[in-house]
């Protein structure tokens, strides 16, 4: 619609946005419009091709984006490719589902990995306009990258990194006779004040604190999983605003902590977290825990001579991998009752148990705070 000059804020109108789809010759795809109008600038280089054509090379490109995260996180953490343990890891990181979710479904989320990957060597390079730049560049096109910014911003508290995101108004001014004003008040109202609130989007398929806590709470005719009692609106919306603040003041906490000894690993702990702080987050979002668990393991199971030396966490570590790495069918208990549908989000117990992973290994390293 953009390339050919359309209304672009028809698109977030689910009805027009469904006959689009089929007009374009995609067939068996069901889904809303929830992105940035920003977010429709990457696929511009390839909106020309017919959709099986795009396909393949919105595919080849994704599969380029994974090497390029795997090339910074291997050189972020001193993990070298062709030794035992990095040939390890590297197995392990391609047996992940949540990457093949990802290409499977035409996702962008292995160019945000690509881009964070970077962002993580680039803070550690102290490169700091670069990483500004990766970061605003998630931010522009997905909305992502608020919590690791804040966190970097934090710790080095220059210019260089602020710059790049000022730019961001900039791009937006820019961008504005393309979209139209008319498109992001749309997004606004249709979209980015009832993300993850409406009763849908407490569906198991999102893994994240929001949805648990909203799958928890609320009662939804639709979805009979919790019948016997009822909570006012304003309790879900404290109880949710709650538990994010707890989850975001931990990470940042340990991120800090361990900063000077660390600030790659730090970096990704804030990436990772932001999978399962964001209003929605489907299983494909989980590659953005890589930067975390390939520091994890490079600190903890690649430091271990043999396997006498293996610790409890070290096998912690390697159950959070696998569960979120696992094909599990937990979308089949959206409509079991309390208790049972809580087994439903093992992604999430797995992304907070790898963080909390991350904050006991800080704590054991070091007692000192705000350095």
């Amino acid at each position: 619609m953009l390339l050919l000059g359309e209304d672009f804020s028809t698109s977030y109108d689910s009805a027009t946005f469904q006959s689009k789809i089929k007009e374009y010759g995609i067939e068996n795809v069901l889904d809303a419009p929830k992105n940035l109008p920003t977010n429709a600038l990457l696929f511009l280089p390839i909106a020309w091709l017919p959709p099986l054509q795009a396909k393949i090379a919105w595919t080849l490109f994704s599969v380029l984006c994974l090497y390029l995260a795997l090339y910074f996180l291997f050189k972020s953490y001193d993990i070298q490719f062709f030794s035992p343990g990095g040939m390890v890891v590297c197995i392990m990181i391609l047996l992940f589902k949540p990457i093949y979710v990802n290409i499977a479904l035409g996702q962008m989320y292995l160019f945000l990995l690509a881009l964070f990957s970077s962002a993580v060597y680039c803070m550690r390079a102290n490169y700091l306009t670069t990483t500004g730049t990766l970061i605003s560049t998630a931010l522009l096109l997905k909305g992502y990258g608020a919590f690791p910014f804040v966190f970097a911003a934090f710790i080095h508290r220059k210019f260089k990194l602020w710059v790049t995101v000022f730019l961001l108004p900039i791009v937006f001014l820019i961008t504005l006779p393309f979209f139209g004003l008319n498109s992001w008040q749309i997004y606004y109202e249709s979209v980015f004040i009832t993300l993850g609130r409406l009763p849908l989007d407490s569906h198991v398929a999102y893994q994240t604190i929001n949805g648990w806590v909203r799958h928890l709470l609320i009662v939804d005719e639709t979805l009979p999983t919790v019948p016997n009692y009822y909570f006012p609106a304003w309790i879900v919306e404290i109880t949710v605003g709650i538990t994010l603040l707890y989850v975001v003041l931990y990470i940042g906490y340990y991120a800090n902590r361990h900063a000077k000894q660390n600030i790659a690993l730090s970096f990704a702990a804030c990436v990772a977290a932001s999978v399962i702080i964001a209003p929605l987050a489907e299983e494909y979002h989980y590659v953005l825990f890589l930067p975390l668990f390939t520091g994890m393991v490079s600190i903890t199971l690649l430091k271990r001579k043999t396997f006498r030396e293996l610790m409890l966490t070290d096998y912690l570590l390697v159950l959070s991998f696998l569960f979120m790495a696992m094909p599990l069918g937990y979308t089949k208990l959206q409509s079991i009752e309390f208790p049972v549908f809580l087994l439903a989000y093992p992604k999430l117990y797995a992304g907070l148990l790898m963080l909390f992973l991350f904050g006991h290994y800080v704590r054991n390293q070091t007692k000192t705070y705000f350095h």
